[in-house]
C-alpha cells in the first residue's frame, strides 16, 4: 500500500496551546496520507492553518449519536492517534478514540508516544497510574490532584441522581403532607 492510500485519524483531545505542535507534527509526518481530524467546533479557527489539507469533523454529533458513530465506525483506518496531556475536560475526544476503528492506534502525551492494544494492557495501566499521580487540571469544580474524576461522575449520573430524585421526591410530598 503505497503512502497516499493510508488513511489517519487524529482525535484532538489536548488544549490547543498544547494540541498546535502535536498536529503540525502530524501532519508533516503524514504528508502524503489523508489526515481526518476530530476537533472541537470552539477550537477549529486556531487551528485552520494546519488544516488545510485535513478532511475536518466536528467530536460532536450534529444529528443522531448513532449515525455519527457509524460513519466513524465505516472507515477502518491504517492509524488512529490520541493527544493525551491529562485535561479531563476534553474527555470526550478520547472516547472516540477507543470507538475507531485502525489497524494501529497510539496516544501522543507529554511523556511520548505509546501504541495502544488490547493485547498489552499493562502499558494503558501505566499510562492511567500516571495521570492519577500527575494530574494537571480540574474536574468540574474539583481541585487538581482529585484521583479517580471518573468515578465521581459516574456516581452524581447514577447513585447520586437516584438519591436526589428520592430525596426531593420525599422533601416535596412532605411539605404538601404539612400544609
Amino acid at each position: 500500500m503505497s503512502s497516499r492510500d493510508q488513511q489517519v485519524v487524529v482525535f484532538l483531545s489536548a488544549p490547543p496551546e498544547q494540541a498546535r505542535g502535536e498536529l503540525e507534527a502530524i501532519v508533516h509526518d503524514h504528508a502524503k496520507s489523508r489526515v481526518t481530524v476530530y476537533v472541537r467546533d470552539s477550537h477549529r479557527h486556531e487551528y485552520e492553518d494546519l488544516l488545510a489539507e485535513c478532511f475536518v469533523r466536528s467530536d460532536k454529533p450534529k444529528g443522531s449519536k448513532r449515525a455519527f458513530i457509524r460513519e466513524l465506525r465505516g472507515h477502518l483506518y491504517d492509524e488512529a492517534i490520541a493527544l493525551d496531556f491529562g485535561q479531563w475536560s476534553f474527555f470526550p475526544s478520547r472516547i472516540l478514540f477507543f470507538l475507531a476503528r485502525s489497524q494501529v492506534k497510539s496516544v501522543r502525551t507529554e511523556r511520548g508516544v505509546f501504541e495502544f492494544s488490547l493485547l498489552k494492557p499493562t502499558t494503558l495501566l501505566g499510562h492511567f497510574i500516571y495521570r492519577i499521580k500527575h494530574r494537571s487540571g480540574s474536574v468540574g469544580g474539583m481541585p487538581q490532584g482529585t484521583p479517580f474524576p471518573f468515578l465521581f461522575a459516574l456516581y452524581r449520573k447514577t447513585f447520586g441522581l437516584l438519591f436526589g430524585v428520592a430525596w426531593c421526591t420525599l422533601e416535596y410530598g412532605w411539605r404538601r403532607v404539612t400544609r
